[in-house]
């Protein structure tokens, strides 16, 4: 007696915390009682994840009454899940509304998601699905910043859909490694519409490249284009004038970088700083002798005779 009352105890206490199974939402459509249809092809979405399960459902609604049921299936070649769902209705001009069910948290979500009814209507396609989720998402596609694991971004100019990067090596052009932020939730792609992620895979920029940009609803996408610009190693030109009977010489240097300060030197002579401007310097009145000009790193021995 006392074994048989251990035993119901503890199937008692087995019972109240071993999860209970949920039944999955009886949504069901009476297709006979329909005259027309549309169509939609729809990523469904909940806390920040895609359902992908077979169990995971959506429902249309026009009021209560369920008029269209799918899950997710996988698309062929991609790594993305969509529900292609049928739904039906009687006239044009209702409003559908969408319930998501999420086999692996059993909850039931209310969409903010609706549509008008349009007899044969497609919404919705494998690139750019209608976004059934729990919550708003994002739909803006920008590109806030680019640039490169393996090189240094001398200047950054987005503007309009393109994005002008100049960088200083030359030698990482066929090899550079995109870094990139986008819009919350948006999605950088190749023209191949093949998902392109941050600080992975080196690419030739010798060319300028076509990105697309899906946002996080995947109901907008917006081209841009790359382009990227090796700055010239600068050179640097030194021209001379000798002295000419009681006139001293001159010193010309031409250099790429505007503002870089020359310097002149010499023993038994103060050294002269000046800038680069418009492309070039010029020391005037330079006595006889030898002289050290520097710029840029650079340095050039120059004879004034």
């Amino acid at each position: 007696m006392i074994q048989l009352f251990k035993s119901t105890i503890i199937l008692i206490i087995i019972m109240l915390v071993a999860p209970v199974q949920a039944q999955v939402p009886d949504w069901q459509v009476n297709e006979n009682s329909f005259e027309f249809t549309m169509t939609i092809t729809a990523f469904l979405h909940v806390n920040g994840n895609d359902l992908v399960h077979p169990n995971d459902l959506i429902g249309a609604f026009h009021g209560n009454e369920v008029r269209g049921v799918a899950s997710p299936i996988i698309q062929a070649g991609e790594n993305q899940f969509v529900a292609i769902m049928t739904i039906f209705s009687n006239t044009t001009d209702e409003e559908i509304t969408f319930r998501l069910y999420d086999s692996e948290n059993d909850t039931v979500f209310d969409a903010p998601a609706s549509l008008t009814f349009e007899i044969d209507a497609n919404i919705g396609s494998r690139f750019m699905p209608f976004g059934i989720a729990d919550q708003e998402l994002n739909n803006e596609t920008a590109i806030i910043d680019f640039g490169f694991d393996n090189a240094d971004v001398n200047t950054l100019t987005l503007q309009n859909g393109s994005i002008f990067i100049e960088i200083e090596d030359g030698s990482q052009i066929t090899t550079l490694v995109p870094n990139f932020v986008l819009s919350t939730g948006a999605q950088l792609f190749n023209l191949e519409q093949e998902v392109q992620h941050s600080n992975q895979g080196s690419l030739d920029f010798s060319n300028p490249i076509r990105y697309q940009v899906r946002s996080e609803d995947r109901s907008t996408v917006q081209d841009w284009m790359v382009s990227v610009t090796v700055i010239p190693e600068p050179v640097a030109r030194f021209y001379r004038k000798n002295s000419v009977c009681f006139l001293n010489g001159e010193i010309m240097v031409e250099y790429s970088i505007e503002n870089e300060s020359v310097a002149l030197r010499a023993d038994n002579f103060e050294t002269q700083i000046q800038a680069i401007f418009e492309g070039n310097t010029i020391f005037r009145n330079v006595p006889q002798g030898i002289y050290t000009v520097e710029v840029g790193g650079v340095s050039k021995e120059i004879i004034i005779e």
